[in-house]
């Protein structure tokens, strides 16, 4: 798409990038949940996916992820970044985060094969902050927020290359968060093949946390949530439900840490769960 045509895409109307269970929550996220499409120019997302991609290429796309929250996935996490792309990621911290919001200090970089998805999920609020911001690049994608204690009420994104998606405050604490599956991707009545995606993803630090403050965790470690999957009618899928006053063991999502040895429940690593008990979470040795 010529750059004048991403630039045309901010022009229209927000029904042509979000939909929602109804007005209520229309109105409610309005300023939580947003999508600016046309963010990127297309010499900027070429930029970006070029300096990523030897990076990736490294790495193999992993099917069998040990909490099944992702499939068909690869990731890093980066921190030092051409000018070009340092440019890019200053205007998403300009457009999405406050003056008195700081990052997390690596950018979490996430690339899922055509047949990829994400599974419906909160990031944890100890170790990531009220705002996330992802560019999407190279295939369109629909992301889904479901709030997590009415499930009625829900939320599509659609993500075209080169949009940038914000999360913050409702959206990102009272909502869970997911990308759709291929055979699942439709934006209303609209079909919305899957490609190749690379989700280009900054993080606020919680409040009050710096980086590597005394007795503090790693800031750029996430866990994340899993909830049960909520579908509009059009749609049927089958996912786990927690039985209600169960114990879970809920294992904590790590995300790789930049400069560090990667945690992902490989031989000889070392792992925590979390244990959900009325509404506290307790971690326990792996």
């Amino acid at each position: 798409m010529a750059a004048s045509g991403r630039l045309a895409l901010g022009t229209l109307p927000r029904s042509s990038w979000v939909r929602g269970s109804g007005p209520a929550v229309l109105s409610r996220l309005r300023d939580a949940a947003l999508v600016r499409p046309g963010f990127l120019s297309t010499a900027e997302e070429e930029t970006l996916s070029r300096e990523l991609e030897p990076e990736l290429r490294r790495r193999r796309y992993e099917y069998d992820h040990w909490d099944a929250a992702i499939h068909g996935f690869r990731e890093t996490e980066k921190s030092r970044w051409s000018e070009a792309s340092r440019a890019i990621l200053q205007r998403v911290q300009a457009a999405a985060f406050s003056p008195g919001q700081t990052l997390l200090p690596s950018v979490h970089v996430l690339d899922l094969e055509p047949r990829g998805y994400i599974k419906p999920h909160v990031d944890s609020i100890k170790f990531c902050g009220a705002t996330i911001a992802g560019l999407s690049l190279l295939s369109p994608s629909v992301m889904r927020l479901v709030h997590t204690q009415e499930p009625g009420e829900w939320l599509e994104l659609l993500l075209e290359p080169g949009s940038l998606y914000i999360l913050r405050g409702s959206a990102r604490y009272d909502f869970s968060h997911e990308i759709l599956r291929d055979e699942e991707s439709f934006f209303g009545g609209r079909r919305v093949p899957r490609g190749r995606r690379i989700s280009v993803i900054c993080r606020s630090l919680p409040e009050g946390m710096g980086p590597g403050g005394p007795g503090q965790p790693p800031p750029s470690l996430l866990n994340a949530r899993p909830f049960p999957q909520v579908l509009p009618p059009h749609q049927t899928h089958t996912t786990f439900v927690n039985k209600v006053g169960k114990e879970t063991d809920w294992p904590s999502l790590s995300w790789p840490l930049a400069g560090a040895e990667r945690c992902r429940g490989s031989p000889g690593s070392s792992l925590s769960t979390h244990r959900e008990l009325g509404g506290r979470v307790r971690a326990q040795p792996g």
